[in-house]
């Protein structure tokens, strides 16, 4: 999954995630001498270890970088688009890492607060869907997902900016804005550069 520059300093990487059969998601780094910018950050994968490094689940990321020159140490910010364990489960690993400014919306704190309790969270789901008509089998499978995925997820990232849309910030010689995008989650975002009409938005790849 070799990285793909879309825009000077803007490299599309695609991290392997393997879950429920979709192969990778979609993060992005911007480059910049002041320190770069990750966009999402996928979940524990595996990744060919340098000297001395532990495999603490950032290998795919960590060769992502390498790949585009950069290493941990150049991370000076890592944005999370929503708080989804596809895209959200190594943050604390890369925060540990590289020592980066965690930025997340504040109402990520509710997709957040599951991964703290997940058997609670499986059971006030189970109960939503069977007040909804499902049952079974069916009710099952719709409500047991969430603990298939704790494996992957070593720790949880705490936010050290939490945003609400409307922040700004410069990188790789852009000025890009953080927009709120309710819908897929509630804390949503999408990053945007009116700088050549660049707009972000991270995705599974199926």
């Amino acid at each position: 999954m070799t990285p793909v520059e879309v825009a000077e300093g803007v490299f599309l990487l695609a991290l392997p995630l393997g879950i429920h059969r979709i192969p990778s998601i979609n993060a992005y780094l911007f480059t910049d001498p002041g320190g770069d910018t990750l966009i999402d950050c996928g979940i524990y994968a595996d990744g060919p270890l340098r000297p001395g490094e532990v495999d603490d689940g950032t290998g795919a990321v960590g060769d992502a970088l390498a790949q585009c020159g950069r290493t941990f140490d150049d991370l000076g910010r890592l944005i999370i688009t929503h708080a989804h364990i596809d895209h959200y489960g190594i943050a604390g690993e890369v925060v540990r890492r590289s020592g980066a400014d965690l930025w997340m919306h504040a109402q990520t704190d509710l997709d957040r607060a599951k991964y703290n309790h997940p058997d609670s969270a499986v059971d006030r789901r189970s109960l939503m869907l069977a007040d909804h008509g499902l049952f079974g089998d069916t009710l099952t499978a719709a409500t047991t997902g969430l603990r298939d995925w704790i494996p992957v997820m070593p720790s949880i990232g705490q936010p050290t900016t939490r945003v609400h849309g409307g922040e700004k910030f410069d990188a790789g010689g852009r000025s890009w804005e953080i927009l709120h995008t309710p819908g897929h989650s509630p804390g949503h975002i999408c990053i945007w550069s009116a700088d050549g009409g660049t707009f972000v938005v991270a995705l599974a790849r199926a």
